[in-house]
């Protein structure tokens, strides 16, 4: 064997350590970030049944009421109302 072909040998063992290297921390890091999308997943999910909760429960307590009650927004348009503000 030649010096040429053992450098070039060295030099493809190299690249081939190197890239198992690279697609290992790709792959470490894609497991992080999936951990982490799951993670923000049941977060939301969690957000988002107690933001249901608290609507039905402000629904509810709007149409337990027998006085009529509406609700504007910043601009003065109708958002929310109760049976008793349609009567």
């Amino acid at each position: 064997m030649s010096y040429a072909s053992d450098t070039s040998s060295d030099q493809a063992q190299q690249l081939q350590r190197a890239a198992l290297e690279t697609s290992a921390a790709v792959l470490q890091r894609q497991r992080r970030l999936v951990q982490e999308l799951a993670q923000a997943k049941a977060t939301l999910d969690t957000v988002a049944q107690e933001q249901a909760h608290a609507l039905s429960l402000l629904h509810s307590t709007l149409e337990a009421s027998p006085d009529a009650v509406a609700a504007v927004d910043l601009s003065g348009k109708l958002i929310a109302y109760n049976q008793s503000y349609v009567q």
